[in-house]
């Protein structure tokens, strides 16, 4: 698992990876977190209903942070719960990604939804004032 995680990292081809349901843990998440940090082509990464626990869904968004290309992070629904000081580390994780603009991840704290749901709107208004800029005449 941890080596298919990491094969990622120098993907050239991949836009979209969807694996639901198949029992990866964080040895997993740690792996692919690693290779986001590096890959320039994924826009899509869905998790959905892993086993991952925090420690691995932390590894997810620091990957993420440092990562300028994908658009799309659905990690819902666990069969793991995350501790609540995991949850609280993970709108700092974001905080340089300027591509993020939809997020998926079930958080029982309303102050750290609140947080991720207001980096994903940052964004995308980011997003959507250079998409202005390149079209205006010079």
């Amino acid at each position: 698992k941890r080596k298919t995680g990491a094969s990622f990292a120098n993907n050239t081809h991949v836009k979209t990876i969807k694996m639901v349901n198949l029992h990866l843990d964080d040895n997993f998440a740690q792996a692919l977190g690693k290779a986001f940090e590096t890959n320039e082509t994924l826009e899509k990464v869905v998790l959905d209903s892993n086993a991952f626990t925090g420690e691995g869904i932390r590894a997810l968004f620091a990957g993420t942070g440092k990562n300028s290309t994908i658009a799309e992070l659905q990690v819902r629904h666990q069969s793991k719960v995350m501790a609540s000081t995991d949850e609280e580390t993970l709108p700092a994780l974001l905080e340089s990604n300027k591509s993020l603009i939809k997020l998926g991840v079930d958080t029982r704290n309303q102050l750290v939804k609140m947080k991720l749901d207001r980096k994903t709107a940052t964004n995308r208004d980011f997003i959507r004032k250079l998409r202005v800029k390149a079209r205006k005449p010079k």
